[in-house]
């Protein structure tokens, strides 16, 4: 578990994990301890021009990973250290470690602090230990310590008479919530309402007969607009008490005023006091700094009810936020009112008073006891706010220029993030689940961490609630991540007693232990899971990922590192002796770890087993075992790979994964070494990466893979035959089920899982013996199987040329490349500002994608053609022509004031070529019209494997919600507004019919105001990386793909129609003869000609949803046939490879 390199410095063991500064934060992880002493103190020391800076910083943080290198040396147990520190204004500073004993002071040197700009030469230096909240709360102490009984206030808070500031322009739907929650206070108020000449009449009218109702009402009416800023301090020149400032769109719930007030009241230095709110920033709730909604449907009351409970501290804050906000009436005289003349209409005017007050020595507090509703949007114009939030930042900044800083600092620490946690707990808890799980993990990730976030995002899908422990070894504390519906929570318990506590709240009833490794006192805590399931007699399930319940070496390596074969307790005793490879030092003895294993297994429900081999293991060791069953894993969907033809002439076996050395490290080095020296014509390609190097000309690893990149990269690295080299038996293999997906041939050792499945696969082979000669004689022996049918590779590569990456680029190069490595044909990718160095000799054709530059396409054409080379010119968009397309709107926009020049470019790039390959039937016309008698070929944007799979993923991860019916815009560039504009008219006759219909848009867009009226059921979602499309269009129900009717639309090729497609999601179109030549309307897709068909036949998508299953499934299955880049044309490969032309 740990590779770092060991320092030994005034005979002190010491490594530093991490120490990295970002910004005005130095991060330091580590450990240290001195073999035969005890360190008491450990401090960072900054020491240069700025002066002496010293801060202590936490230790005794167990670390066994190192205590278990240092055979169980007592000061390593605990010898961790971590620590965020705040630097500000010091620079040229070297930075030590200073960790002394009860006799002498040492120092480690860790680094130089140099080129750092200072912030403001008037700012002091500082250095300060930051510890968050985040994260971090324990329930129990929180309780101990936050929490009290119930509101007292003294009764020198009810002689104070309080003015309540309500600046109002229209926003009437709010008025009956927000003046019926006012009055429950108990403290004397007056009402001071100013209408900033709201056009809705009804404002008027209501606060006319509002104050004749009630007494302390000052009405004011300006007679013009004047802004919310001008408004507001009207008001505040009418104030003579302290000042609650309240916007319309705010409902306050009982003891608000009390609350609000309180900090303000006794402690003169306090300027602002501001709750927390549903919409407030830095005040929000649940999710800080995000506008939320009320908590899961709850009420005002339900869940101020909690934060009532709240001790608060008053948290000191950059400012306050004028939603609901205390303002100290002797600050208003001191610093004055809001700065109208900087902020006029409103936004960062209450940001600079706070500002202003904090420079006069006061302070701004949030109030953690006190929760209010804010709706948002109703004191303002939702079209201006943009422009305005922009504008006044700027002004903001340049009045104080350390406010985003300081700001960065305050959501840096969250201090207030323990009661946002303590609160949503509380509310989750209170939440109705059809079950609850609890499972016990450890920390460090891997295939069984994964299998179990796998299974808790399903089991939430399903209703259940799921709680997960971790034991945190580097903190010695205990995660308990706790998760209903969208909503989850973080705590950390110091001890298995609060644990166990914490689970009689939530009371599961399913209990997982999924991974145990890390854990410390282990049959302590065995003995408790045992205990709890005896008491509430819920279902125990043990999952057998590893063999940690077997032996403590987790593996089954013994101390030679070879599979031990469970052989007597006797044997076991000597292996342990000398074993240095164990998960857990403290066993004290094979039986008493047999022993309390047995005991948790009686108690189980179910003892998963993943493979056969495992339950051979399990009852070898513990007898039969009736709770036993044998459960599989289940692979996701992987491609079958027919290899067709070799891209290499050497033979490739691929690894696949991480290599360790209990996954045959040691083996593929012997194997190298024997290929080196008997000179094979042999390559291993490792797709992932090694834990520890390896050198060879005959290896090479790609690093770090996701799952949907693998087929691609088979092909790419001309894999052969894939190797499982793994020593232990694996309880299942992940990798091996993949690879036999794929359709490869595969070998491993008899061990394990994989031995299992491989014997039962066509093209698997079993190697009885674990060597180096035993793999290479295997290859040899099954060369027919392996190489069998496969053709020898082409003489000559294919070179793409690109000037520019895009999202065109990627779907016309990258996947015509796959395309064609799917026959078998290797290519190459370059820049074009790498074309000077291409030997193009090894090329058989060049591919030039959408170039302008005709100098450097010039020389690439004169080279190819000296090696009698052709060159083609790919082209997805009509844009080569531009007297026939100036009149599109989008060219009239300031990004494409030089496109006359670029389109002419283009064309005169394309003279230079010998043929062309595009995308569509109208471009193959357009292309044809330009470049006289040179030959032009289809090749239609085509999903790759990668693409594919993603789909899949998203479709496995959908969820549905019956509730509603989302319609889906993803334009991906502006040059797509106008298209919009086509059928705004039917969208919102549509939005306005059905209440239950909303609109996802995604992409650089501007947002009509047409669609304003529906903002609530608008969602804007900002372009996003072409790896999370798949996903965020699996979460529509319908896929827009308006068109402008031109011909340079009707070039356009039909990708949204295939993206959305792959996700069972119908796509409504506009009717041209290109998209009618690959879609067909009311077989795989829905094709308007005019506006009434865009409306009747979006209405009928909306209303019937088989309807649109049975389309969205007809494209599916079209798509997968034609679109792929399993298709490509026999003309184009003999075109590419030198014998079509």
């Amino acid at each position: 578990m740990i590779y770092q390199i060991q320092k030994k410095i005034f005979r002190v063991e010491s490594n530093i994990d991490l120490f990295e500064i970002n910004q005005n934060m130095l991060r330091i992880k580590g450990w240290i301890f001195i073999p035969n002493t005890e360190i008491k103190s450990l401090k960072i020391v900054f020491q240069g021009f700025s002066g002496k800076y010293v801060v202590e910083i936490e230790r005794g943080i167990e670390r066994p990973d190192v205590y278990q290198v240092y055979q169980k040396n007592p000061y390593a147990k605990k010898s961790g250290f971590l620590a965020n520190i705040l630097i500000e204004n010091i620079n040229n500073e070297s930075i030590w470690l200073e960790y002394s004993t009860d006799k002498h002071k040492y120092y480690l040197y860790l680094g130089f602090l140099h080129g750092r700009k200072l912030e403001t030469l008037a700012d002091q230096p500082q250095v300060k230990l930051l510890k968050s909240s985040s994260g971090n709360l324990n329930i129990f102490k929180f309780r101990e310590k936050k929490l009290v009984s119930e509101l007292v206030f003294p009764e020198e808070l009810y002689n104070h008479v309080i003015d309540i500031v309500i600046p109002i322009y229209n926003g009437f739907e709010f008025f009956e919530n927000l003046f019926s929650s006012i009055k429950k206070t108990k403290m004397k108020y007056r009402l001071i309402l100013v209408d900033d000449c709201s056009p809705d009449k009804r404002i008027q009218e209501f606060l006319s007969q509002y104050s004749q109702k009630h007494k302390d009402v000052i009405v004011i009416s300006n007679e013009k607009n004047l802004g919310f800023v001008k408004s507001v301090n009207k008001a505040l020149a009418r104030c003579g008490n302290h000042v609650a400032l309240v916007n319309t769109d705010v409902e306050v719930p009982e003891l608000w005023l009390e609350r609000l007030m309180y900090p303000i009241i006794m402690n003169e230095k306090v300027a602002s006091s501001t709750p927390f709110t549903t919409c407030g920033t830095i005040c929000s709730f649940p999710d800080f700094g995000k506008d939320n909604k009320l908590f899961e449907g709850k009420t005002l009351k339900e869940v101020d009810d909690i934060f009532q409970k709240i001790k608060p501290t008053y948290v000191e804050m950059p400012t306050g936020v004028g939603f609901c906000m205390g303002m100290n009436q002797k600050v208003l005289e001191k610093i004055g009112l809001l700065d109208a003349d900087t902020f006029n209409m409103g936004y960062g005017e209450e940001n600079d008073w706070c500002q202003r007050a904090i420079k006069q020595g006061y302070v701004n507090v949030q109030v953690e006891n006190l929760f209010v509703y804010h709706k948002h949007g109703g004191s303002f114009l939702d079209a201006d706010k943009k422009k305005y939030l922009e504008e006044n930042e700027k002004k903001l900044l340049k009045k104080h220029p350390n406010y985003n800083r300081e700001i960065s600092y305050f959501c840096e620490l969250n201090p207030n993030e323990s009661v946002r946690t303590y609160v949503k707990l509380m509310l989750m808890e209170s939440m109705y689940a059809e079950e609850t799980i609890v499972a016990f993990d450890h920390d460090l990730g891997g295939g069984a961490t994964a299998y179990l976030l796998k299974l808790e995002q399903q089991e939430l899908q399903r209703g259940r609630s799921f709680c997960t422990v971790r034991y945190e070894y580097e903190t010695g504390r205990y995660k308990v991540q706790f998760r209903v519906k969208k909503y989850d929570v973080l705590l950390k318990l110091d001890s298995l007693k609060e644990v166990f506590a914490f689970l009689e709240e939530i009371k599961p009833d399913k209990m997982i232990i999924n991974e145990l490794v890390t854990y410390p006192n282990l049959y302590n805590f065995l003995k408790e899971i045992r205990n709890y399931k005896m008491l509430h007699g819920i279902f125990l399930q043990m999952l057998m990922h590893d063999y940690f319940s077997v032996c403590p070496t987790i593996n089954l390596l013994n101390n030679q590192k070879e599979y031990c074969g469970i052989p007597s307790v006797e044997v076991c005793k000597e292996c342990l002796q000398k074993n240095a490879n164990l998960g857990y030092l403290d066993f004290e003895s094979m039986n008493r770890w047999r022993n309390s294993w047995c005991e948790i297994f009686e108690v189980c429900d179910e003892v998963v087993a993943f493979s056969e081999d495992t339950e051979h293991i399990l009852e070898k060791t513990y007898g039969q075992m009736k709770n036993l069953v044998l459960r599989p894993h289940q692979v996701k969907h992987m491609p079958m790979i027919p290899k067709i033809r070799k891209t290499s002439k050497s033979v490739n076996i691929g690894l696949l994964g991480v290599l360790t050395q209990h996954k045959g490290l040691d083996v593929v080095r012997k194997i190298l070494k024997k290929i080196e020296k008997d000179e094979l014509n042999i390559n291993i390609t490792l797709i992932g990466k090694s834990i520890e190097p390896i050198h060879s000309k005959h290896f090479k690893q790609t690093g770090e893979y996701t799952r949907d990149m693998l087929p691609k990269l088979v092909f790419e690295e001309d894999i052969d035959i894939f190797l499982i080299p793994s020593i232990w038996p694996e309880t299942f293999s992940y990798t091996t089920e993949e690879i036999m997906k794929m359709g490869f041939p595969i070998m491993c050792f008899d061990l394990g899982a994989p031995a299992e499945r491989i014997k039962k696969y066509a093209k698997g082979i079993v190697i009885p013996e674990i060597s180096a000669e035993a793999v290479l004689n295997t290859i040899k022996a099954n060369k027919e199987m392996i190489m069998g049918g496969i053709k020898k590779p082409y003489k000559k590569k294919i070179a793409f040329i690109v000037e520019e990456e895009t999202f065109s680029s990627r779907y016309r190069v990258e996947h015509l490349m796959e395309q064609l490595i799917y026959q078998g044909i290797a290519s190459d990718y370059f820049m074009l500002s790498q074309s000077k160095k291409i030997c193009l000799e090894k090329y058989s054709s060049v591919v030039i994608y959408r170039a302008s530059k005709k100098e450097a396409v010039a020389k690439i054409v004169e080279k190819a053609h000296k090696e009698k080379i052709d060159v083609f010119y790919d082209i997805d968009d009509y844009i080569f022509e531009y007297e026939k397309i100036k009149d599109l709107e989008f060219l009239s926009e300031k990004d494409y004031h030089n496109f006359e020049k670029y389109s002419k470019n283009i064309c005169e790039c394309m003279e230079l070529c010998d043929a062309f390959i595009t995308s569509t039937h109208n471009m193959k016309k357009a292309i044809e019209n330009v470049v006289n008698d040179r030959p032009v070929f289809i090749n239609r944007n085509s999903l790759s494997m990668e693409m594919l799979m993603l789909s899949e993923e998203a479709v496995e991860q959908k969820k549905s919600d019956e509730d509603k019916i989302v319609m889906g815009y993803f334009s991906g560039s502006k040059t797509h507004d106008a298209d919009l504009e086509t059928i705004k008219n039917a969208i919102c006759k549509c939005m306005r019919k059905y209440e239950n219909l909303y609109f996802r848009i995604g992409g650089t867009i501007d947002i009509l105001k047409e669609f304003k009226e529906f903002s609530n059921r608008i969602e804007h979602i900002e372009f996003v990386n072409w790896k999370k499309l798949p996903k965020v269009i699996s979460e529509v129900d319908i896929n827009l793909m308006p068109l402008e009717d031109t011909f340079f639309h009707a070039c356009k090729s039909e990708n949204k129609w295939t993206e959305a497609a792959a996700v069972n999601v119908v796509t409504i179109a506009s009717w041209n003869s290109e998209l009618a030549s690959v879609m067909e309307d009311d077989k795989n897709a829905v094709l308007c000609r005019n506006e009434n068909e865009w409306s009747e036949k979006l209405e009928k998508l909306i209303e019937d949803q088989k309807y649109r299953i049975r389309l969205a499934q007809q494209a599916k299955e079209d798509i997968l046939a034609t679109h792929t880049t399993k298709n490509i044309s026999n003309e184009l490969i003999h075109a590419l490879c030198g014998t079509g032309i």
